[in-house]
């Protein structure tokens, strides 16, 4: 091949030059999995009404399932869920009259506490939001009452 067809084929995109289409497996348009909340709790709410505890009992488990596998340490979550109450780990106490190596200790515990709390957090104003969709009219209008 002389060089001007190389710059040819070069332009064209043909034997390594220039962009190469891939064609993406699957039928086109095919909608890809979602990790949508929405279509995750599908047939999951709240309500008030006969059906409400019934599906409040449901709905909560399927929401601690939720957070512990989308949620980074969700199984707190899961926790507040179960008690309906915020769950926190007791805060490491600082012995008195403590060594370096204690200190250090104490700090790295604090640290990790105050970590955990900030996701908790977090996951916890996130997971409102996940409740609120889930809650038909009438139990919106009574102010997110569960």
């Amino acid at each position: 091949m002389e060089e001007s067809e190389i710059k040819k084929e070069f332009k064209k995109g043909g034997q390594g030059g220039g962009r190469q289409n891939f064609k993406k497996n699957g039928k086109h348009g095919q909608k890809q999995q979602s990790s949508n909340a929405d279509d995750y709790f599908d047939g999951y709410y709240f309500c008030v009404g006969k059906e409400g505890p019934e599906m409040y009992v449901k709905t909560i488990e399927k929401l601690g399932l939720y957070a512990s596998t989308h949620f980074k340490n969700g199984s707190e979550v899961k926790k507040c869920l179960k008690k309906i109450a915020l769950i926190s780990n007791p805060a490491p106490v600082l012995p008195h009259d403590p060594t370096d190596n204690e200190k250090k200790v104490w700090e790295y515990r604090m640290a990790d506490l105050l970590r955990s709390e900030r996701i908790l957090q977090g996951n916890l104003n996130n997971m409102f939001a996940i409740l609120m969709s889930l809650c038909d009219s009438d139990m919106k209008s009574r102010g997110g009452e569960l």
